[in-house]
């Protein structure tokens, strides 16, 4: 028998070695076929080691990272768990989203706070806080004591502070096993088969979001598809089924403690958390880039509204932001007809369309950036059809549109880096005529308001009112954001003694605070309702009225201005505690009411008058004269009328050039602050003559 031949070859013997190889006897060939199935033996058995040491370091990644005993949520039956195979091979799943460590998530920017516009609550009260500077710089501030400079540097502090990232981590994200989202627990079956169950004959009042489903049909399949799972399911399956649990288990809260049922609100209470956890963890660790689905349209969607909900706008902005490039992407914005799509689906995909719409125009005036979705770009009717069994939320819906499709020309037109450059008259065009649609809807809302109110009683109606009046709410904010877009009308004709905001827009922050006032009342004995109010109310839109009564109140000391201000901040401190959003809405409202107290203090005693003890008289409900009135001996004193005149000058003009971004805009008010001052304390100066103007309008300097 011949020696084995040597088994080591290179790349031009190798087709040799096998001709050699064919002619071995029958014994040598399988000896080398033994070997070579030992070779591959060992490679897999190297294989498995490394899988097994892999799966060992993340499961102890995920304990060290992830382990938080004060956030485990209770133990539910083990049924729960079992109903649902695992996932860890589903397609909605890579490798690197199942080992991110908390805090990871697409989801959030990685960088600091994100850019925030002119139409921002931030750069309103960064407007606020240059207002008051240039008031201190004013004779009749000039010599105050050190009381005003401390409340004016604790305001300077705060907004420092609020320039700084919030916390992006979710607070109530759980680990992921080795199963992923089969490993997370879901409510109870018997408990979420009678709910569903009850959808079919009512439908949640204060749910409006169910209507991206379509039917009810569509939402209790996406239910069963989680209890009693054939195959894996998605990551939109899980958060379309948690986010609609979550928001109906709200509702069913509400009625559970206007009941006064502590047995059913504990239950509630416990099932609700378990949907928001699964909810927190399966957006911990979405896919931003998903496939452009209907399923995940309404996904991502339903995730921004719970971002609304938790107050969260920026993550808010980039889910919604996702679901509106999916809507373009599969032509939902335009009326016509999609392939083998019936009137029933038109419908559905029409309705989800405006939902995402609405989130995209309101986040987008929010965070002073331009929306998603244009409206040159669509087509799609703008009217509803019947909605069938959501057919209750139809005319919701649509005054969510209509105040929608105004927020977004708000934006373009006025608060824009466009908008702000345009003609004064041109603004007050658009102003007016954005006005002028608000305001015939918010009668058309109060009408029917008084209508229910006299055809039906009950704890339902009482939510319905709440509805409709923070509704109202809304787009009276809007209506002073609009009116705060543009300057006050000449003296001798405006009613008020404002040098920087016009009367209407006095009334509608006025009136705006009168309405929050009464919407508190109705919430405050339900903390779910007031979770609701103050996220998608108060904080999701630029709320302003209380920063435009604060200026006027610190321009002209008006009495009723300074008693809202003082009033809107008790309203607020029983609900900071709700979010770090809420929580710096009560400390920016803090500090301007403590800083208007001390500017109508120092005002008082530098002008040696005796006047009446305003905030004694707030906290009394006790004025001296009419609460539309200002306080005697400041009507002028603020600012010299005739030189403002003379001078072709207001507050409104520096106020306009702070509110735009930017070093060189600060520069340019201190210039011209500096130089108004000047005149000021020396009235001789007027007979220099007005300031000249330069090309297109500018004046000379700047």
């Amino acid at each position: 028998m011949s020696a084995e031949p040597h088994t080591e070859m290179t790349a031009p013997t190798i087709f040799g070695d096998v001709v050699r190889r064919a002619h071995w006897p029958e014994d040598q060939r399988a000896k080398a076929a033994e070997r070579k199935i030992d070779q591959i033996e060992h490679g897999l058995s190297r294989i498995e080691k490394g899988l097994h040491t892999l799966s060992q370091a993340q499961r102890r990644i995920e304990s060290v990272l992830h382990a938080n005993p004060s956030n485990a949520s209770p133990e539910l039956p083990t049924s729960a768990k079992a109903t649902r195979p695992s996932e860890k091979h589903s397609r909605s799943y890579s490798v690197e989203s199942l080992l991110s460590t908390k805090g990871k998530s697409t989801c959030f920017d990685a960088q600091g706070p994100g850019f925030e516009g002119d139409s921002s609550i931030t750069a309103h009260a960064a407007f606020a806080s240059t207002f008051v500077d240039h008031a201190v710089q004013h004779r009749s501030y000039r010599d105050a004591g050190p009381k005003l400079r401390a409340a004016m540097a604790a305001l300077h502090e705060l907004l420092q502070m609020q320039k700084t990232k919030d916390d992006d981590h979710f607070a109530h994200e759980k680990p992921l096993g080795q199963d992923g989202l089969g490993n997370l627990p879901m409510p109870p079956l018997e408990f979420i088969l009678p709910i569903l169950r009850e959808l079919k004959k009512k439908v949640p009042l204060t749910f409006t979001l169910i209507c991206v489903f379509g039917n009810i049909e569509y939402f209790t399949e996406q239910c069963r598809n989680i209890y009693f799972a054939t195959d894996t399911f998605t990551q939109a399956t899980f958060v379309i089924a948690n986010a609609g649990l979550y928001f109906i288990l709200q509702e069913k809260m509400v009625l559970a403690r206007h009941s006064g049922d502590e047995g059913l609100i504990a239950s509630h209470q416990a099932h609700l958390n378990i949907c928001r956890d699964n909810l927190e963890t399966v957006l911990a660790h979405l896919n931003l880039l998903l496939p452009a689905q209907r399923e995940n349209v309404i996904a991502l969607v339903m995730g921004a509204s719970y971002a609304i909900e938790i107050s969260k706008p920026s993550l808010a902005w980039r889910l919604n932001t996702a679901a509106c490039q999916l809507c373009l992407t599969l032509g939902y914005h335009r009326a016509t007809n999609q392939p083998g799509e019936n009137d029933d689906v038109r419908r559905q995909r029409a309705v989800l369309f405006w939902l995402a719409y609405i989130l995209d125009r309101a986040l987008a005036l929010r965070l002073g950036r331009p929306p998603i979705l244009q409206d040159y770009e669509i087509t799609l009717p703008r009217q509803l059809e019947h909605l069938g069994e959501f057919e209750c939320h139809r005319e919701t819906i649509h005054n969510f549109m209509v105040h929608a499709e105004v927020q977004g020309k708000i934006y373009e037109e006025l608060y824009s880096p466009a908008g702000l450059a345009r003609h004064v008259e041109q603004r007050k065009e658009t102003a007016q005529r954005c006005a002028g649609i608000l305001r015939a809807r918010v009668k058309k809302m109060n009408e029917e308001r008084e209508r229910a109110r006299h055809n039906a009683a009950g704890k339902g109606i009482e939510i319905a009112t709440m509805l409709s009046m923070s509704d109202e709410l809304a787009m009276l904010s809007t209506l002073t954001l609009i009116y705060r877009s543009i300057p006050p009308i000449p003296d001798g004709v405006s009613r008020s003694v404002s040098r920087t905001f016009s009367d209407d827009c006095i009334e509608m922050a006025r009136e705006a605070m009168h309405v929050h006032l009464e919407c508190i009342e109705l919430v405050e004995k339900s903390p779910t309702l007031a979770t609701a109010y103050m996220h998608w109310i108060i904080l999701f839109q630029p709320f302003i009225p209380f920063i435009v009564l604060f200026c006027h109140g610190v321009e002209g000391s008006a009495i009723e201005d300074l008693q809202l201000i003082e009033r809107f901040m008790t309203s607020l401190e029983p609900w900071k505690g709700l979010s770090s959003q809420a929580d710096k809405l009560f400390q920016l409202c803090r500090v301007l009411n403590d800083l208007a107290r001390t500017c109508v203090e120092a005002r008082q005693a530098v002008s040696g008058q005796r006047q009446p003890d305003v905030w004694n008289q707030i906290g009394g409900l006790s004025f001296s004269a009419s609460q539309n009135e200002s306080l005697p001996g400041h009507q002028s004193e603020f600012i010299d009328q005739d030189m403002t005149m003379e001078l072709g000058l207001d507050t409104w003009d520096w106020g306009q050039i702070d509110l735009v971004s930017g070093p060189e805009s600060y520069q340019v008010s201190d210039l011209f602050t500096e130089y108004y001052m000047q005149l000021l304390d020396a009235p001789n100066a007027i007979a220099q003559g007005p300031l000249q103007r330069g090309p297109a309008g500018r004046r000379d300097g700047y």
